[in-house]
């Protein structure tokens, strides 16, 4: 996240700070997934597939946010989405992302430890 939040900051190519955002919660989720099973986790961006897979409840509003930042994977990887995606990353936008983002961050890294098993 910290990359993502270097981006931010800096007030240009906020696209880019949504999809370090997006990396980095995949990355936890999929830590998280190893940490509970001892198991390899799937191979996806989907963060809300990975967040079923450990468990979590996804038909509420972590769910849903979970489902939007997983599209910032996509958009901002393939060409084809890429000139929508940028345009669509106003500061505004970015802002609320990026703090939904962050507290997405700090709760999963919450269930580590013996927290919620």
């Amino acid at each position: 996240m910290k990359k993502a939040k270097v981006v931010w900051k800096s007030g240009k190519d906020l696209h880019n700070a949504l999809f370090f955002a997006q990396l980095s919660l995949e990355k936890i989720l999929k830590a998280l997934h190893y940490y509970k099973k001892d198991d390899h986790p799937l191979m996806t961006h989907d963060l809300t597939l990975l967040a079923k897979k450990v468990g979590l409840e996804t038909e509420n509003e972590t769910g849903k946010d979970l489902k939007k930042i997983s599209t910032f994977n996509i958009n901002a990887r393939y060409d084809d989405y890429k000139r929508s995606f940028r345009k669509g990353a106003t500061k505004e936008f970015v802002d609320i992302w990026m703090n939904k983002s962050s507290s997405l961050r700090d709760y999963l890294l919450s269930l580590f430890g013996g927290k919620n098993e």
